[in-house]
């Protein structure tokens, strides 16, 4: 039986769902099998980011209502032997989806993929089922004052689904900005949202560029936030490894001294 990882966030504008295109590659790429599942209604996108959009003919919908089977919703991404996307419904489709839909669909991949990421945000007019189902939540925030806000806020809203151990993912982080002081420092963030840290991506305009043309920026080997989505994935199934052991507080504070734009560090605790 496979594992549903969700990855969320409070606000928007924050690479979540470039997070989970990432990590789920990350994944395949150590041959796991991971079906990402775009639960965004308002911003499904999931199919642009891998460049599968031309490929859609079924959706989450239809495989919950039974208009279809798997083999005919799931669109295999070629460039991995094991990787899978489920659309996300045409917007607001989605808001038809039961709790006893969401439950069953999840059921059903998690006896067909090793990981079932689901990229959906955290909302308070949502049910919030995919979190009470997730084995493990993921909130994406950025070093800024707002998101951090945000990022709180969708913490104490997966407290009340019955989530109990979400972990924090800071992205975008560029330690040159925070030596000056103009970027939240990393520790500050964990100690604001009140939840673990499992790691930090570093601002990289290569992922940009990579979402343009539709692929995941870990396939590019000059890809500065690479390192550390691959170190966070193997921190997800279990592969520890010397980078991954190194510790995040030791790595940010030599990037810090030498303002290196966190291209050093990988970034797991």
């Amino acid at each position: 039986m496979g594992e549903i990882l969700l990855i969320t966030s409070g606000n928007g504008g924050v690479g979540k769902s470039t997070t989970a295109v990432n990590i789920g590659a990350c994944l395949a790429s150590l041959s796991k099998s991971v079906v990402l599942v775009d639960g965004d209604v308002s911003m499904r996108e999931l199919d642009v980011l891998l460049g599968l959009e031309n490929r859609i003919v079924y959706d989450v919908i239809d495989l919950a209502s039974r208009k279809c089977r798997s083999s005919q919703a799931l669109i295999k991404d070629k460039r991995f032997g094991n990787l899978y996307l489920l659309s996300a419904a045409r917007s607001g489709e989605a808001l038809r989806l039961t709790s006893e839909q969401i439950v069953m669909l999840c059921d059903e991949l998690k006896k067909e993929f090793d990981y079932v990421i689901i990229d959906c945000p955290v909302a308070r007019n949502m049910d919030n089922t995919f979190a009470r189902l997730a084995d493990k939540v993921i909130v994406v925030a950025v070093p800024e004052v707002q998101s951090v806000r945000a990022a709180d806020s969708a913490v104490s809203m997966l407290f009340s689904a019955g989530v109990n151990d979400p972990l924090l993912l800071v992205n975008k982080a560029r330690a040159d900005l925070i030596k000056q002081g103009a970027m939240l420092d990393i520790w500050s963030i964990e100690e604001l949202v009140g939840i673990r840290l499992l790691g930090v991506i570093p601002q990289d305009d290569r992922i940009v560029g990579a979402s343009n043309r539709g692929e995941p920026a870990v396939l590019d080997p000059k890809c500065k936030a690479r390192e550390s989505f691959e170190a966070i994935s193997r921190e997800l199934c279990g592969i520890r490894t010397h980078s991954s052991r190194v510790g995040i507080f030791s790595k940010l504070r030599s990037a810090i001294r030498s303002a290196d734009p966190l291209g050093e560090y990988s970034i797991v605790r």
